[in-house]
């Protein structure tokens, strides 16, 4: 019987993203001092190459916010993406819908991370029979399980860095900035869910919503 055993070396952040927690981590964010209210209907505008993310994270923001009071207007279902929008038509639109507040969440770069990965492969029946470890499989089995063989190969994964920024429409003044980093954030709803929760938590941490 054949039992693999699976060794993986791991060091930093890769660690801790690798290991079941968070996809998204906060690596800093900022806000104006002078920024007390609170808005009430904000446009989002989620800006990736990738317009099935958008969709997504608009649509998971939305809903992460409602329980706030804020009311969320996805940039994509109004405009679309497919060519830029021209400032006037966004500045009309946000005019004319009671607009407080513009989120703009855009991709700052992508880092690949690759780690090596080494399988080992017993030929021998493991056998500890009691807490104390002690092995007990008979000399054969001992013999046996002694003869191992071993495979590498490369596991890479990709670093989304993403800066989400929230401007008051009234002068289109910037109060409040988040940096965050998410693996593989354009592949899986899931991760983009764990941005959206961490930006939130951390509006709510400092009394933007």
């Amino acid at each position: 019987m054949k039992i693999k055993f699976y060794l993986f070396m791991f060091v930093g952040f890769t660690f801790l993203l690798l290991s079941g927690c968070s996809p998204t981590t906060l690596s800093g964010n900022w806000m104006d001092d002078g920024y007390s209210e609170k808005p009430t209907k904000v446009l989002v505008l989620g800006l990736t190459n990738n317009k099935v993310a958008s969709r997504i994270y608009e649509s998971n923001l939305s809903k992460a916010l409602l329980p706030y009071g804020v009311e969320v207007v996805s940039g994509h279902d109004v405009f679309g993406y497919e060519d830029p929008v021209e400032k006037e038509t966004i500045s009309a639109f946000v005019k004319t819908n009671d607009v407080d507040a513009v989120i703009v969440t855009k991709l700052l770069d992508k880092d690949t991370y690759s780690e090596r990965v080494t399988d080992v492969t017993s030929m021998g029946r493991m056998n500890y029979a009691r807490p104390s470890g002690i092995y007990h499989g008979g000399w054969y089995g001992d013999y046996h399980a002694g003869y191992r063989t071993y495979s590498s190969y490369d596991v890479s994964f990709d670093i989304y860095n993403v800066e989400t920024s929230l401007y008051q429409v009234e002068g289109e003044k910037l109060v409040w900035t988040a940096f965050t980093s998410t693996e593989t954030m354009d592949r899986d709803p899931e991760n983009i869910k764990s941005l959206v929760k961490v930006l939130v938590k951390q509006l709510k941490k400092d009394g933007v919503i």
